[in-house]
This record gives structure tokens, C-alpha cells and sequence, in this order.
């Protein structure tokens, strides 16, 4: 036989073998994504997305929603936790990743710590002592929003602000996250009342209270009944004088400049430390971690129609707010 032919049956045989049966082919391993959340949510997605970028062709992802933004009840949580467990077993993952605090708060702490399946959480709010982590088989990525910064950006534009006032649904999260505002906010001695409502009209009685503070916070609307986005932007249009601020992006059609975490940060640490350890590392060798990425961005038409004027260098620094086409723009008001 010719050498040539040898080499060409060679690589033949090496072809049928690399494209054989899954057999032969050296399997992914399996990642189980548990968002304590609902498909489509904006900070939801954004997790996601960093997860993607990252294990997308190195893992086998499934994926569970618990939905619990939504359905706030303890005993919802409970249920749904369950049925995320039995789903757990049945995809028989090499690592579990679990965003946001409901997934540790009904699934992790009752039913995987310090067990043999590996877990990195991430996206839970200020601290994760209330849980008790780090447990021998789990690590993560704290999310800290940025009160300091939020802090930083009112006394550049509200004369000597002392007292605030948060509105948001009425959830855990945001409850939590009332509760570490405070802190800091105290620090620089500000008062930061909250308000957490549970429908639309709640919402507007709290946004007109909010016309005696120095500042509001416009925090969340998830899980706020009977929402109407056109009332909403209606409203803030005609407040005076105001600063209203938000951390979440999606409040920005009726928010005057926005103070952002980046939801895609938390999705890419979680899915490099699942990564490093399928690959061999410690988890106890993967120390906790806080967020350290922030974006900010400014509504001009609200900041325009309000009468209040943000340093230039402010709003150099910052994004401008787009206002998309199937929502309801400030600028389009009478």
C-alpha cells in the first residue's frame, strides 16, 4: 500500500471515530441555573447573559424559575423549592448556580449545605449572614448596590439632602435592600424613610408623599398590582423641583437619573468560579466576593420638565436615557 493511501485511511479512520457516538466523545459537564425569579425579568436576563458569554459550549445548562418576585409568600417559596430540588435530582448536575436570595433562602440553605454538589450563588443582597455562608461546598458573589455612589450623586445635586423617601413592591429583596440603604445612608446622616406598596394606586399616594422629602428613591415596581407605565410617566411629568433616583434600569421612563448594578457582572464571577471548580479548585479556595461594576444614566426630558440642574460633569459621565418606542416619552407630554 502507498504511503499516501495509508495516511488518507488513517485520517479517515480518525474522522468516523471523532464524529462517532457520544461514546466516544468526551460529554460536557452539567450546570444547574436556579433563578429565584421569573423568565424576561430585566436583572434576571442580565445574569443570564453574563452566564452565556461564559459557560456557552463548556456546560450543559438547565435552567429553573422560581418565580418568587412574583409570588411572594413564604409557603409559595417552600413549594417551589421543592419541585426545584426534585429537578435538581433528576438532571444530576456537577454544579449548581443559584442567583438572587430566594434560591439560598428556600433551596440551598434547607437542602444543600455543606452537601456534596458543588454551589456558587450570587446576586444576594448586602450580606449572606442571614444564611450563614460560606458552607464548605458553596461560595458567591454578593450584590451590593451602590448606596455610596447614589450618595455621592445627591450631594451634587440636592442642596444639603437630609431626608428621602424609597418606594417599591413590596418584596423581600427590596426590603432588604431599604435595609442597607439605611445604613449607609446614616453613615452621612440621612433619613431614608420606605414605603412599600402593594398596587397602582398605592404607588401614586407614595409618590406624592414623597413631594415633602428632599429626594425619592423610585426603587422597583415588580409585583405592584394593576401597574399602568403611561400614569406612571404621566405623574412624575408634572412633579417640580424633585430629584428622583433608581437603581434599577428598568424604572428609568419615569426616573430622573439612574444609579445602576450590572446584573451581567454577577452572571460572568458565577459562572468562571463554576468553571474553576469543575476544573479541580477548592470552593473553599473561592473567597466571597462583592460586586464592583456600576453604570449610571440620566432621563434629560424628566431632569428638563422638573426645573433640576445636574452637574455637567455628572451627566458626561453618564448614559442618556433612551426612551424606546412602545413606551409612553416625557419629551411627547403636553
Amino acid at each position: 500500500m502507498k504511503l499516501n493511501n495509508v495516511w488518507v485511511s488513517f485520517f479517515t479512520l480518525y474522522l468516523l471515530i471523532s464524529l462517532a457516538s457520544p461514546i466516544y466523545a468526551k460529554s460536557l459537564p452539567k450546570c444547574f441555573f436556579l433563578s429565584s425569579y421569573h423568565p424576561g425579568y430585566d436583572w434576571n436576563a442580565g445574569i443570564e447573559r453574563g452566564l452565556e458569554k461564559v459557560l456557552g459550549g463548556r456546560c450543559e445548562v438547565k435552567k429553573f424559575y422560581m418565580d418568587t418576585k412574583r409570588n411572594p409568600d413564604v409557603e409559595f417559596g417552600r413549594s417551589i423549592a421543592l419541585k426545584a430540588k426534585a429537578a435538581i435530582e433528576q438532571f444530576k448536575p456537577d454544579i449548581l448556580i443559584a442567583a438572587d436570595d430566594n434560591a439560598s433562602r428556600y433551596l440551598v440553605v434547607p437542602h444543600y449545605k455543606n452537601a456534596s454538589l458543588p454551589v456558587v450563588f450570587c446576586g444576594i443582597n448586602w450580606t449572606v449572614a442571614e444564611y450563614g455562608y460560606p458552607f464548605t461546598n458553596a461560595t458567591g458573589m454578593v450584590e451590593v448596590t451602590p448606596a455610596r455612589q447614589v450618595i455621592e450623586v445627591l450631594e451634587q445635586v440636592v442642596n444639603w439632602p437630609r431626608r428621602g423617601l424609597f418606594i417599591s413592591g413590596d418584596n423581600y429583596s427590596d426590603r432588604k435592600d431599604l435595609k442597607g440603604f439605611k445604613i449607609e445612608f446614616q453613615r452621612r446622616r440621612i433619613m431614608l424613610d420606605g414605603r412599600f406598596v402593594s398596587s397602582m394606586e398605592e404607588w401614586k399616594r407614595a409618590s406624592l408623599e414623597g413631594q415633602e422629602y428632599d429626594f425619592i428613591i423610585l426603587h422597583n415596581n415588580t409585583n405592584i398590582s394593576g401597574w399602568d407605565h403611561r400614569e406612571a410617566v404621566e405623574l412624575q411629568s408634572k412633579f417640580k423641583g424633585k430629584f428622583t433616583l433608581t437603581l434599577n434600569r428598568w424604572m428609568m421612563p419615569f426616573t430622573m437619573f439612574g444609579v445602576f448594578k450590572i446584573p451581567d457582572e454577577q452572571g460572568e464571577w458565577a459562572a468562571e468560579a463554576a468553571l474553576a471548580i469543575l476544573a479541580g479548585t477548592k470552593v473553599s479556595d473561592i473567597p466571597i466576593t462583592p460586586n464592583r461594576r456600576w453604570d449610571m444614566m440620566a432621563n434629560e426630558a424628566l431632569l428638563e420638565r422638573s426645573g433640576i440642574e445636574v452637574p455637567l460633569m455628572l451627566l458626561h459621565e453618564s448614559a442618556k436615557y433612551l426612551c424606546q418606542t412602545d413606551n409612553l416619552c416625557p419629551e411627547a407630554l403636553p
